[in-house]
């Protein structure tokens, strides 16, 4: 079993040394790509470096997450100077996996576990986006290069591999459900279960163990109340948002209107 602690201990003794050279040398520092736990405990610990100071400030850290597009669910946090913007960041580069799906349609596990097979590090990939007959992956722009020579088949499929333009990804239409619901009350354990058909006891656990986000931050406490607009996540099932909190039903439930994404 992995040592989270551990892990997320060597993490921010990392994001230390990228505040040290970003105050020091002026430069904008980037981590690698981030999963939604790391990205959490990064944010944490960055906001409370901020405790205090205003916005603009000196010695605030100003810091940016971005994943090549908006919404990427793995992202890469940049310690900003004022000369910069997101448009600035050349440093993720997107490509297109195409091949013929007559056989089969291949999935986002076939597509990670042939790049993976690579010997690159998860880190250096970003977001994998599956379509009928390709997938984009967003991957780190120091092994661009390597992908297009030695990328040529996903599990016993041959690929075509091209590199396309991170912006068009922008464009990319998430499809979702719109959904109603009554729950007991609008706490996190009620909104999990009934957004993604799980009991109430399993959402608990879930957020007990650190598999559901809120708002990009991972989730701790099961009785948190859920506002509309907020965007939940939990790891292995999807994501949703919470489009509108509604009256109150004759038994006294909550209606709740959410977007579950497909």
């Amino acid at each position: 079993m992995r040592d989270r602690n551990k892990e997320d201990s060597i993490l921010l003794a990392k994001i230390d040394d990228m505040i040290y050279r970003w105050k020091n040398d002026y430069t904008v520092e980037a981590t690698q790509f981030l999963d939604m736990h790391q990205r959490s405990v990064v944010e944490n610990f960055l906001m409370l470096q901020n405790k205090g100071y205003a916005i603009g400030q000196k010695g605030r850290i100003d810091y940016r997450f971005f994943g090549g597009y908006e919404g990427a669910e793995r992202v890469r946090c940049y310690l900003m100077q004022e000369y910069a913007s997101t448009g600035d960041f050349h440093d993720i580069c997107a490509i297109k996996v195409s091949y013929d799906n007559r056989e089969r349609r291949l999935s986002h596990r076939d597509f990670l576990g042939s790049i993976l097979g690579l010997g690159i590090k998860r880190e250096k990939i970003g977001d994998i986006i599956v379509g009928e007959d390709h997938g984009y992956i967003l991957l780190s722009e120091s092994i661009l290069n390597f992908v297009l020579n030695n990328f040529c088949k996903v599990g016993r499929a041959s690929v075509n591999v091209e590199i396309v333009p991170v912006e068009s990804l922008a464009i990319y239409d998430a499809k979702y459900d719109d959904l109603w619901d009554t729950v007991a009350s609008t706490r996190a354990d009620n909104v999990i279960s009934s957004m993604f058909n799980i009991s109430r006891s399993k959402a608990a656990e879930a957020i007990k163990n650190g598999l559901v986000f809120c708002n990009n931050l991972e989730l701790s406490k099961v009785d948190r109340q859920i506002q509309a607009g907020d965007k939940m996540v939990l790891r292995g099932r999807g994501k949703a948002v919470l489009v509108e909190i509604g009256d109150k039903s004759r038994k006294g439930r909550t209606y709740i209107r959410f977007h579950r994404y497909t």
